[in-house]
């Protein structure tokens, strides 16, 4: 059977042999049938079941000798997604496959390997650009999908790129983001005004990140970068080609030490405030520099460094992505300096006002919490936090028992 796996014809033929074994159309037990005959076939592996699913789905519209099968073909493809229960790898484009009408088998094994590597091959990109540039491609959605938009993106947008199918990959990020189900079947998609321009600003940002090897050559490309942050596929792009030269310190270190704010800070602020989609990944880049070591600078820069981090996470809970951040460093205080929890806390509570939802007020206070040193009485930063506590002692939500033995002990030096 795992010679199976990797033959798709040979499967295939497996595949006709069992469905042969269900002569009744109309049987009623069709959930034992697939248990027993179908899910040893294709549950083993993942290649197996969406190929299944596939030819499930293209058999269903067809008619053999005036006889219409697909009422129970589409039984047979809802039993065997039942049967799956909650295998989160098996089941990512269950439904793509089965509404799509998607019956290329090439191109389902394409998306595939690309959800399993995280990574596209050369293959992979041939096939899904042989077959969404031809007259009957596919639905978008299956290249929308955030693990194959992502694997693309990463595969391109990093220093060093390669040159392997880069104008393939462009095109089917610009047809991915830009063409909708109703609009892929009308003529060429290259006189779409809307393709045509998403696929220009991906070649331009391309070639610009492609010569920029430092910040300073950032700072003079500004313009440019700012109207790449424009677009969501763009800036999805860009914040990757960031992220990944982050192993280069000294690409960001050096404005830091003149106390400057690097052009690669406002450019993901800038994303931030456009585009929500990207708060996730916005945060994860600051959470990555916020933990990194900076060991070639001494204590007390290293703690200006993180603060100005810290300053573009309050940014975040500032728009909207406020639980996500503060769980965050509710979770690392261990791990953070406590002069920097107390300006992220300060910061917090100056920008955001009551009532607070009990999933933000919760983490917020266990941060307070860890502050052992005592601020000023009567300091900005201690008449926030007091009035926080106020706000919280006074909800007309009841707090549970050990929420509120903390606000109480909180009380106790913040009053």
């Amino acid at each position: 059977m795992a010679l199976v796996s990797t033959e798709t014809t040979e499967y295939c033929n497996q595949l006709v042999n069992v469905l042969s074994k269900l002569h009744d159309p109309n049987d009623t037990n069709i959930k034992e049938w697939v248990t027993t005959n179908l899910g040893p076939l294709c549950y083993n592996n993942v290649h197996n079941y969406f190929i299944t699913q596939a030819i499930l789905t293209g058999l269903s519209r067809e008619t053999e000798n005036g006889i219409h099968w697909g009422q129970m073909l589409n039984r047979i493809s809802q039993e065997l997604a039942a049967g799956l229960g909650d295998r989160e790898e098996v089941l990512m484009l269950t439904e793509g496959v089965k509404f799509s009408g998607i019956t290329a088998l090439d191109v389902i094994e394409a998306l595939i390997g690309i959800q399993r590597d995280s990574k596209p091959s050369g293959g992979d990109i041939v096939k899904l650009y042989k077959h969404y540039n031809s007259n009957d491609p596919p639905s978008p959605v299956f290249l929308r999908d955030a693990a194959i938009l992502n694997a693309l993106i990463a595969d391109t947008f990093v220093p060093r790129r390669s040159n392997a199918h880069l104008e393939e990959t462009l095109w089917l990020l610009a047809y991915a983001v830009s063409i909708v189900d109703h609009d892929s079947k009308r003529g060429s998609v290259g006189d779409d005004d809307d393709f045509k321009s998403t696929l220009e600003a991906l070649k331009s940002l391309d070639a610009l990140t492609n010569r920029i090897t430092s910040m300073a050559q950032m700072q003079d490309h500004i313009s440019a970068f700012l109207q790449a942050t424009e677009r969501q596929i763009t800036s999805m792009a860009l914040l990757h080609w960031v992220s990944s030269c982050l192993s280069n310190g000294s690409f960001y270190e050096w404005t830091m030490l003149r106390e400057e704010i690097p052009p690669a800070f406002n450019l993901v602020d800038e994303m931030v405030i456009r585009h929500p989609f990207l708060w996730e990944h916005a945060t994860n880049f600051w959470i990555t520099l916020l933990e990194g070591g900076y060991e070639s600078q001494d204590p007390l820069m290293m703690i200006e460094i993180k603060q100005k981090i810290l300053d573009h996470l309050v940014l975040l809970v500032k728009v909207g992505y406020a639980v996500p951040v503060v769980k965050y460093i509710s979770e690392h205080t261990g791990s953070i300096d406590e002069s920097l929890r107390t300006h992220f806390v300060v910061s917090i509570l100056s920008a955001i006002e009551a009532p607070y939802p009990k999933e933000f007020s919760s983490p917020l206070a266990q941060i307070v919490a860890s502050l052992s040193q005592e601020l000023p009485r009567f300091s900005d930063g201690f008449n926030l936090i007091s009035a926080f506590i106020d706000v919280l002692l006074n909800t007309a939500t009841e707090p549970s028992d050990s929420d509120l033995d903390l606000l109480i002990k909180l009380k106790s030096r913040f009053s």
